[in-house]
C-alpha cells in the first residue's frame, strides 16, 4: 500500500477540494500550516517530543523527556465506537480519512483548524490525538469523536481556548459563513459547543471540552435542514465518562516506559540518517501513530487485511508509531532513496512481541517469488543486523518496483524497526544496520534515563 501512497493522496485531496464545505468537514488546513518551525526545549524533564516532527515541541539532544504515563493505546480506548453512536449511526461506514491517530503533523491536513493551530499544538504541549469517525446517511452525514493528549492540564485548556478563537475568524473564508459558540456547563472542565455554518448549506456542531490533560470533542457535520444523526451533547458525556474512566486505569499504573513520549520520540529524526537522506521530508500520512484497525485498512488485499488482524489479536499488538520520511514535492524517488521509517510497535507482552517477531520473518519468507494484489515479492535474504535488543533480524526483499531493507529488534515488548525502500539500488544495507545501531541506544535510553 505505501507504494501507492503518493496517487492516493493526490485523490484524497483533490476530492476533499471538490467537497470543500460539503463534505465531512471544510477543506482541511493549507499544508503550508505544518512549514512552522518548531520549539527547541532543552534541560530535564522537558514537556517535548525527540522529533522532527513538525508542528511539535521538539527536545534537544541531551534532554531528559518528561514521562505521562499515558500510553498511545489508552488515546485510542477513549473515542466513541460506533455501537454506542445510536441507531442512525449503525449502519455508517468507517471514515478512513479521518479515524485513527491525529499526530502534530497531520492534524491541519484532516480537520477544519484556524490559521495558528499549528503553533497552538507547540507552544501547549500537544502529544498525539486519536478519532473514531463515522459517515453515511442519505444526504450525507459524518460524526466523530475525538480526544487529544497534552503534557499538562493548563496546556490543554490553552489550547481549547486558542482553538475555539481561531474558529471565530473563519467566516468568510473556507467556505465558512458563521461562527456561533456557547459555553456549557458540562461534559467537562470549560465545554464549548460551535456551531458553523458554511456557503454550501451544510452545518458542523463541535463540542469541546477538557479533563485534566486532556480534550475530548464530538463533531457532527450535516445538511443544515436535515436531522442530526447523533445528539452531540449526550455523545459528548459518553466520551467524557469513557475518558475519565480510562484516566483512572492511567493512573493506577506504574510503568511509564513505553508511554506516548516514549513511543513518539523513537523514531531517528532526519539528522542522524546521513547526508544522502537531508532532502527527505517528513510525511505527515504515514508518520505518526496507527492503531490495528488502521493498519490493516493499508494492506494491499483483503486477505492480507486479515492476516493482519489476526496475528495483530494473537501476539497483543498495541500501537506502532515511526518517523517517516519521503521525497519531496511528490516525487517518487529522491537520490535512490523511496522512502525511510523508524519507530516501533508496542505489544502487550514480551512473549507476544517475540512471536510477533517470528511471524514477520515467516511471512515475508513464504511471500518471496509470490504476486499478491498485482504486486511482485522476490527472494528474501536474511543478514546479520548485529548484536541489537534481546534478539534481532535483517531482511531484504523486492516488492513491486522497490527492494525493502528493514532491520527489526526486540526490547521486551517493543519491536524496533529501521527500513529503507529503493528502486532496484541494493547498496544501502550499510545505512539501515547503522540506524538500527543508533535506533538501539535511542530505544535502551528512552526506557530507561529518558535522556536521548
Amino acid at each position: 500500500m505505501l507504494a501507492r501512497r503518493h496517487s492516493f493522496r493526490a485523490t484524497i485531496v483533490a476530492l476533499l477540494a471538490v467537497l470543500a464545505g460539503g463534505a465531512a468537514t471544510a477543506a482541511p488546513g493549507p499544508a503550508s500550516a505544518g512549514l512552522a518551525p518548531t520549539i527547541v526545549t532543552s534541560g530535564a524533564g522537558v514537556a517535548a517530543l525527540a522529533t522532527d516532527q513538525l508542528c511539535t515541541a521538539r527536545a534537544a539532544a541531551g534532554s531528559t523527556l518528561r514521562a505521562v504515563t499515558y500510553r498511545a493505546d489508552d488515546l485510542s480506548a477513549m473515542p466513541v465506537p460506533k455501537s454506542s453512536l445510536g441507531s442512525r449511526v449503525s449502519t455508517y461506514e468507517v471514515d478512513w480519512f479521518r479515524y485513527g491517530f491525529m499526530d502534530n503533523a497531520e492534524l491541519g491536513h484532516i480537520e477544519l483548524t484556524p490559521a495558528g493551530t499549528c503553533g497552538l499544538n507547540r507552544t501547549n504541549g500537544r502529544i498525539s490525538g486519536f478519532a473514531r469517525a463515522f459517515t453515511g446517511g442519505s444526504p450525507y452525514q459524518d460524526v466523530a469523536t475525538e480526544t487529544d493528549l497534552f503534557f499538562t492540564a493548563a496546556g490543554a485548556a490553552n489550547w481549547v481556548s486558542g482553538f475555539v478563537a481561531g474558529l471565530r475568524k473563519l467566516p468568510g473564508s473556507r467556505g465558512v459563513t458563521s461562527v456561533r459558540v456557547a459555553t456549557l456547563a458540562g461534559p467537562g472542565t470549560g465545554a464549548r459547543m460551535v456551531t458553523i455554518r458554511f456557503s454550501s448549506g451544510r452545518l458542523s456542531k463541535w463540542l469541546l471540552f477538557r479533563r485534566g490533560p486532556l480534550v475530548g470533542s464530538v463533531i457532527d457535520t450535516r445538511p443544515a435542514t436535515a436531522t442530526a444523526a447523533i445528539d452531540v451533547s449526550s455523545v459528548a458525556r459518553t466520551l467524557s465518562a469513557r475518558m475519565s474512566a480510562r484516566m483512572s486505569l492511567v493512573r493506577g499504573r506504574s510503568d511509564s516506559r513505553f508511554d506516548a513520549v516514549m513511543q513518539l520520540s523513537a523514531g531517528l529524526p532526519k539528522a542522524m540518517l546521513g547526508s544522502r537522506y537531508q532532502g527527505l521530508v517528513w510525511d505527515w500520512w504515514y508518520g505518526g501513530c496507527w492503531d490495528v484497525a488502521e493498519g490493516a485498512s493499508q494492506t494491499v488485499t483483503a486477505s492480507e487485511a486479515k492476516a493482519y488482524r489476526a496475528n495483530a489479536s494473537k501476539y497483543g499488538q498495541l500501537t506502532f508509531c515511526r518517523a517517516m520520511h519521503e521525497p519531496p514535492h511528490n516525487q517518487q524517488t529522491y537520490n535512490r532513496v523511496s522512502r525511510v521509517f523508524s519507530g516501533g510497535t508496542l505489544y502487550r507482552t514480551a512473549n507476544g512481541a517475540d512471536g510477533a517477531l517470528t511471524q514477520l520473518v515467516a511471512d515475508w519468507q513464504r511471500r518471496a517469488g509470490t504476486t499478491s494484489g498485482g504486486i511482485a515479492y522476490g527472494a528474501l535474504t536474511r543478514f546479520s543486523p548485529g548484536v541489537l535488543g534481546d534478539r534481532a533480524v535483517g531482511l531484504q526483499q523486492r516488492m513491486g518496483s522497490d527492494v525493502l531493507i528493514r532491520v527489526v529488534a526486540r526490547y521486551g515488548r517493543y519491536l524496533a524497526v529501521s527500513q529503507l525502500a529503493t528502486p532496484g539500488f541494493t547498496g544501502m544495507r550499510g545505512d539501515v544496520k547503522r540506524w538500527a545501531s543508533l535506533l538501539d541506544r535511542r530505544v535502551r535510553a528512552l526506557m530507561t534515563t529518558r535522556t536521548f
